[in-house]
């Protein structure tokens, strides 16, 4: 969920999570409603910066920073390495 939530905070078609730094900070159980906040950070280029943190009431359960880059194309569609003959 955290991943979507950041994926949607760049509100891009594309776009590809190359890392993640994340903490869980206290569990949740089965029927616990889980409110995850993305919030895009950093904007350079195609690179993207987002903090999602997640609660549960008024505590933080978890946190993270994501670091995304925007593709033009999908990525199973991009030709990263060509082959040269």
């Amino acid at each position: 969920a955290a991943d979507y939530a950041a994926m949607l905070a760049v509100n891009k078609r594309n776009v590809i999570l190359v890392a993640c730094n994340a903490q869980f900070l206290s569990p949740a159980k089965l029927g616990d409603i889980v409110i995850i906040k993305a919030t895009l950070r950093h904007k350079q280029g195609t690179k993207r910066n987002v903090n999602v943190t997640a609660f549960v009431g008024d505590i933080k359960i978890f946190e993270a920073e994501f670091k995304t880059v925007v593709t033009e194309r999908h990525v199973l569609k991009l030709h990263l390495h060509e082959e040269s003959i």
